[in-house]
């Protein structure tokens, strides 16, 4: 009886272990993409899940620029993520070293206008694979109408649907976005 004891006090000890490192976060970091080829692989295979791509250039020489890209991320923060935790927001400064590793995927898949970044941020709304990318004045409403139909078309897919909601083509407004999915 004691050897058995022994066991089962073992057997409690290595599953209270194995448990333990279960529950562990071992979930991919959305909100820190490695590289362009990263963010690409996640915006393919991520079907579900909507993505903000807050693209921007940080010159705090350039006042106009600064005050801009500030007021835009500090309303997209509050007026559209704060309502939507799930939401995957990803920021990139394609100025500094880590932005250059975007340099791929921002110029050759999205097909933005780097040009555009000197005067306003652009923000990309992704999901299943498509979207738009969204700029200048009225950014953040575009971005908010976007993400709720991509809610809608997402919960549409769940019930079966095509995915085709009423206003589905203004989610794509301004530049359309095709990373195509898996």
């Amino acid at each position: 009886l004691s050897l058995n004891m022994k066991y089962l006090a073992l057997f409690v000890l290595v599953s209270l272990f194995f448990v333990s490192y279960a529950n562990q976060d071992h979930v991919y970091n959305w909100d820190e993409p490695a590289d362009g080829k990263d963010l690409y692989t996640s915006l393919q295979d991520e079907v579900d899940k909507i993505f903000v791509i807050f693209w921007y250039n940080k010159d705090d020489a350039n006042a106009p620029l600064k005050k801009e890209n500030e007021a835009t991320r500090n309303t997209l923060k509050s007026k559209v993520l704060a309502s939507h935790p799930d939401i995957v927001y990803v920021e990139i400064d394609l100025k500094s070293e880590k932005g250059k590793k975007f340099e791929s995927l921002y110029k050759d898949v999205l097909q933005l206008d780097a040009a555009k970044l000197e005067k306003a941020p652009i923000v990309a709304v992704v999901n299943n694979g498509e979207g738009a990318w969204i700029h200048g004045k009225g950014t953040v409403d575009e971005v908010s109408e976007s993400v709720d139909i991509f809610i809608h078309e997402a919960k549409d897919r769940q019930q079966g649907g095509t995915g085709y909601v009423y206003g589905s083509d203004k989610a794509r407004k301004e530049g359309s976005v095709s990373v195509g999915s898996k």
